[in-house]
């Protein structure tokens, strides 16, 4: 399971989001400053802040833009984002996300690494 949870090519039909994650993320450090960060969420609808070795800080939207101010990712950013791993069961997190009205979660290693953006199709 550890190869899954780590976004690892696999066998077999499971329909795991490992498999419809889009692995291209807008990313930024917590020192990244807001006019970087603002294009990308203009043109992504996210930046996700990670630290030098890619575990997730926090993510930077829409909303966190205005309603927080500050100078840096990490200052607008929204910190603790739900994660999910890439061996997670489309199927069921998609009727989670549909009942929480979600309609995209980070996806990440068990080291909390980042690996990429999944939204129900």
């Amino acid at each position: 399971m550890d190869w899954l949870a780590r976004g690892r090519d696999y066998e077999g039909t499971a329909d795991l989001i490992g498999r419809h994650m889009d692995r291209d993320v807008p990313r930024c450090s917590p020192t990244t400053p807001i006019a970087g960060v603002r294009d990308d969420v203009t043109h992504a609808g996210i930046c996700v802040v990670v630290n030098d070795v890619g575990v997730v800080f926090g993510a930077v939207d829409a909303r966190a833009l205005d309603e927080r101010h500050g100078d840096t990712a990490e200052a607008v950013m929204r910190p603790g984002v739900t994660t999910v791993r890439p061996s997670e069961e489309r199927e069921k997190l998609d009727r989670r996300l549909a009942d929480h009205k979600i309609s995209r979660v980070v996806v990440s290693d068990p080291e909390g690494r980042l690996l990429g953006l999944y939204s129900p199709h």
